[in-house]
């Protein structure tokens, strides 16, 4: 792994950062969103200042934009997603190879599916012609337009006695998983994006896409032909009508439908576990 004063000199070599006198020779250890960085060997980004203020956090490095000087180990960029796609590609290429998955006993693979970088748990069922842990699609934009792919070097874990249809396609995470807990049901032609994190007992119907980052919370339903943009967070037993496109989030214990979806009432609790 390099080190941070390499991804430093990099950066400003090809890209102008300007940081505060910074030297740490220490390698790095990994590479996380700013929500997950928690170790003094960690490199992440963000792509506003604010974002630096939201919680207390512990990085090697964090890669931001002009005018963070605030933080003593930031290098500032005028495009941090562009600069850390480019990083990635010269350092980490290695991180986004692909690899055999891991599964505990008793579990089920259909025909034609293909599952890399991905942890199953026990009596999982996974049916045909699935695509699992491959990286999906995000790319980053420098000032002139110009894009390239950004590396997905995470994983996917799957909890036990989950049930995954036919032709369904979950990605790889971008930095740590996507999750999938215990009890759930994937039905046939379902996309979950990278960085999903899909509750216990939840049950997506044939054809739902679920966009990057998406949270959904324990016991809730999606239903046929759904669709739930990025980053949205949908709570706790949770149904989602057949055909609707949720755009924000969704509290605990509500009933959508529509386009955009709309609240049509309440529901009881999901039973605690």
């Amino acid at each position: 792994m390099p080190t941070f004063n390499e991804i430093v000199k990099f950066i400003q070599t090809l890209y102008n950062g300007k940081c505060l006198n910074f030297s740490d020779d220490s390698k790095i250890l990994q590479i996380s969103s700013i929500n997950d960085a928690n170790h003094p060997q960690t490199l992440t980004w963000v792509n506003s200042t604010e974002k630096l203020q939201e919680k207390p956090f512990t990085a090697g490095l964090v890669i931001a934009p002009k005018h963070a000087f605030y933080y003593e180990k930031t290098i500032c960029v005028d495009n941090p997603k562009y600069v850390l796609a480019m990083v990635l590609k010269k350092f980490f290429t290695n991180l986004a190879e692909n690899k055999h998955a891991i599964a505990k006993k008793s579990f089920r693979i259909g025909d034609n599916s293909s599952i890399v970088n991905t942890y199953m748990g026990t009596n999982c069922h996974i049916g045909a012609n699935c695509s699992i842990g491959y990286p999906g699609i995000n790319i980053a934009r420098d000032n002139n337009n110009n894009f390239t792919d950004f590396l997905h070097i995470g994983t996917v874990e799957i909890g036990d006695h989950v049930k995954i249809g036919n032709n369904v396609c979950i990605q790889r995470a971008i930095f740590g998983k996507t999750r999938i807990l215990h009890y759930s049901t994937i039905g046939s032609l379902v996309n979950i994006g990278h960085n999903c994190e899909i509750g216990r007992e939840v049950v997506i119907i044939n054809g739902a896409i679920i966009c990057g980052s998406v949270k959904i919370g324990d016991g809730s339903c999606i239903g046929a032909g759904a669709i739930i943009r990025n980053k949205v967070k949908i709570g706790k037993n949770v149904t989602v009508g057949a055909g609707s496109v949720v755009l924000k989030d969704i509290p605990d214990n509500k009933k959508v439908i529509g386009n955009p979806a709309r609240i049509i009432k309440s529901t009881k609790e999901y039973p605690p576990k």
